[in-house]
């Protein structure tokens, strides 16, 4: 979150975005980070509370009341897959909408909300690249601007005219019958013509209203912003988008799948000593976290990059973790035989 702050204070920065889109979009991260987050919440959730049960003597009272480690993990894998099932509607249903919304908003930012992007003391540019606006004075509640200049090009055969406009006062109004939106410019001069001609058109105007022309919306088109349906097939496909779809879809089975992987590690691993303390097995749970979490990073970038077939994809990486959680525990069943 820390760092899209940063990235939208530096796009807020330039008048690429509005000051009051930040929170919107942070707000928007928040639903985008459960999907990972909650897989190592119940990880760490599960460690601590059996961790602290070994310490307090409890959990020796009931496996000598008949509750057996594989009972326990029973037990566990009921609420991991409760969590997986919550994890999966993230992944596979409200993601999706929350990315397509965010990368509607961000691109739908233009010359629709001209008074919020725009900072005074500063020639900016227009998303189209046809407008140069200035403003030396703004308003605090960034409705009114004071000695604007706004210089646009428009195509017209061959050759581009340009038509500059200044004024002393400009605010910004909707057409409630339309929708559609205008800058008002107040007591100022309009220049219109041919660069390097004489043939320039000056008007002197109290008041005159530039229609803002609504911003159009162009998705990047990325598998992230996309339903799983149509993921899945592009991933089936022929296209050039079918590694980056194939390892998006993988990235969505593979968050709840981790839910269900991570509880079959953490329950032989909270297994420890009185003496030792119910913090013993955290920091070597941690590590075997983030080697897990990381590989899953990598692995998706080589699929994507087209670096390993699908169908290694991201499964090699969930089998480590298997191959790691029966290694505990046939290392602990053997040490309880001893």
């Amino acid at each position: 979150m820390s760092n899209q702050l940063v990235r939208w204070l530096g796009m807020a920065a330039a008048g690429h975005l509005p000051g009051s889109a930040v929170l919107s979009l942070l707000g928007l991260q928040i639903p985008l980070l459960l999907g990972a987050l909650l897989p190592a919440a119940l990880y760490l959730s599960f460690l601590l509370a059996y961790g602290r049960l070994y310490v307090d003597h409890e959990m020796v009272v009931l496996m000598a009341s008949g509750i057996s480690r594989l009972k326990l993990l029973g037990m566990s894998l009921l609420m991991a897959l409760c969590v997986a099932a919550l994890v999966s509607v993230f992944m596979f249903w409200v993601n999706p909408k929350i990315m397509a919304y965010k990368e509607k908003l961000v691109n739908s930012v233009g010359t629709g909300i001209l008074l919020q992007t725009i900072l005074p003391g500063r020639f900016q540019e227009a998303p189209d690249g046809n407008a140069v606006y200035y403003v030396q004075k703004m308003h605090r509640n960034r409705q009114h601007a004071y000695n604007v200049f706004m210089a646009s090009r428009a195509q017209k055969g061959e050759k581009s005219q340009w038509d500059i406009v200044s004024g002393a006062e400009a605010h910004q109004k909707t057409d409630k019958k339309t929708g559609d939106q205008f800058l008002v410019i107040k007591d100022g001069y309009r220049y219109f013509g041919d660069p390097g001609k004489r043939d320039y058109r000056v008007i002197h105007f109290q008041q005159y209203g530039i229609n803002i022309p609504k911003p159009t919306v162009k998705m990047s088109g990325d598998p992230d912003a996309m339903p799983t349906s149509q993921v899945w097939g592009l991933a089936l496909g022929d296209t050039d988008q079918r590694f980056d779809a194939m390892g998006e879809l993988q990235w969505r089975i593979a968050m709840p799948l981790s839910a269900l992987l991570l509880t079959l590690l953490a329950v032989p691993l909270s297994r420890v000593s009185p003496r030792q303390g119910k913090f013993a097995q955290l920091l070597p749970a941690i590590i075997i976290y983030i080697i897990y979490a990381n590989f899953m990073f990598i692995a998706r970038d080589w699929l994507e990059e087209s670096k390993t077939p699908f169908l290694l994809g991201l499964w090699w990486v969930h089998g480590l973790l298997l191959c790691t959680a029966f290694s505990v525990w046939w290392y602990q069943s053997r040490d309880l035989k001893r």
